[in-house]
Order: structure tokens, then sequence, then C-alpha cells
């Protein structure tokens, strides 16, 4: 009997010793606050004046070189920090800007807002060039045309006349613009570990719209016989910046 309760007691204290509790998991919020967070690529899709989309590099296009190595620290109770690197525009700016951020529920979604965090937008920039090419000459690098037919119309009962397009050249631009203060809510966090994560959001713009009757200068006959030159300017149109940052933990 007495070996019978010394086995059993040795096989309890052992199940009692192997019993070790599990490590409680880090939450996203806790990883935040561990790490500092630098931008470390992106990209930013948007319409061009011709109404298409297209994607640029948040690196090489937007964020200029000298906040490239600044960095975000997360504090806690709501408060978070852009800090400078090395580089900096103007040696006298502040060591770092402040903003706050929140987690929703979930931890699947982030809060930016009330100050600047690293956001940058663009804006499209358009100058008209054109050129006469009523003589054709196809030796001209690039090779020049025929001023072009862009459609028919009636304005009187009977009557058809036709307009004319100069050849127009629209001088493009991106433009890097810093949203001071912007409000970025229900960011979508994805692809999300201790020492990366990617944030989702959008940004609300306008661009030129240079379709239809706004694609430059154009020809109209007058009562004279002759024809008038009018210019077409671009039409600003709503648009929607479809931003996804990567941040690198370092």
């Amino acid at each position: 009997m007495k070996y019978c309760i010394l086995a059993l007691s040795v096989i309890i204290l052992f199940a009692s010793c192997s019993k070790t509790p599990n490590p409680q998991a880090t939450s996203k919020e806790d990883i935040l606050r561990a790490g500092k967070w630098r931008i470390s690529s992106g990209t930013v899709r948007g319409k061009l004046p011709s109404g298409l989309d297209t994607t640029v590099s948040y690196l090489s296009f937007l964020l200029p070189l000298a906040w490239q190595d600044d960095y975000i620290k997360f504090d806690s109770n709501g408060y978070a920090k852009v800090y400078s690197g090395a580089l900096k525009i103007d040696p006298s700016q502040p060591d770092y800007k402040s903003f706050l951020w929140k987690f929703n529920s979930n931890q699947t979604t982030l809060d930016f807002y009330n100050g600047f965090n690293l956001t940058y937008a663009w804006y499209d920039s358009l100058s008209l060039w054109h050129f006469d090419t009523l003589v054709n000459d196809p030796s001209a690098t690039p090779p020049l045309v025929l001023d072009t037919i862009l459609g028919t119309y009636d304005t009187l009962l009977g009557y058809t006349r036709q307009h004319l397009v100069l050849d127009t050249i629209w001088d493009f631009c991106i433009i890097p613009s810093a949203i001071p203060n912007l409000d970025i809510y229900n960011a979508q966090l994805s692809n999300f570990t201790e020492s990366s994560f990617t944030l989702n959001y959008t940004y609300r713009k306008f661009y030129p719209d240079t379709n239809g009757f706004h694609t430059g200068r154009q020809l109209f006959p007058n009562m004279s016989g002759g024809f008038d030159t009018v210019d077409f300017y671009p039409n600003m149109k709503a648009d929607t910046l479809h931003y996804s940052i990567i941040y690198t933990k370092f």
C-alpha cells in the first residue's frame, strides 16, 4: 500500500512540474509600440489626364528624399510621432511632428489623424503646347501629320459643318505635395508581422481630364470664311488616390 501511494505521489509531482503556462500572444498594438517604423516601399494609384489609371512608386515619385529616413514611433495613449532622420530639408525643423493614432476593436484597421503622418499626394500640372501642321512634314522628329477632323455636327437643318483640331501637346507633370493634417480613417492593415506591415487607404483629389472637347486648341469656321481658334482646357474631375504603403521595423 505504501508503494502505491508513493508511486501516485511521484506521478502527480511529475505532472504538476511538466505543466508550463502558455506565453501570452503579443498584440499588434504592443508590436507597433515596441518598434520604430520607416516607410520602405509602396505604391499610389490614380488617374492620368487621359482618364486611365496609373500606379507610381511612393518613394520614387512622391516622398522627398529628406523624408525617406524619417520614422514613426507609436507611443501609448494614442500618441505617435514622426521623427526626423539624418536628412532634413531645413536644419531648423523640429526633431519630430506629432499625430494621433487608434486601432479599431479587432485591430484590422488604423486611424491616423490630427497631424502630419508622412502622407504625400500628387497634383497634376498641365501646360498647353500646340503646333499647326497644315503642311505635312514626314521628315520631322516626331513626324508631323495633318490636323485631324474631330467630328461633325448640325447647327441648322440641312447644314453640317466640320471643325478641325490642331495637333496639341500637353506638358504633364506629377507634383508631389505634403498633406500636413490629413485624417486617415479605417486604413486597412495587411501582411502584419513583427517586422513589417502594409497600410492601405485612400485620398480624394481632383485631376484635369483632357478627353472629348477638352483636348486642346481647336479651329472653328467663322462668318468671314476663316477660322477662329478656341482653347478647350481640361475639365477638373474627382479622383481617388489609392495608397499601399509598407512600413518596416528597424
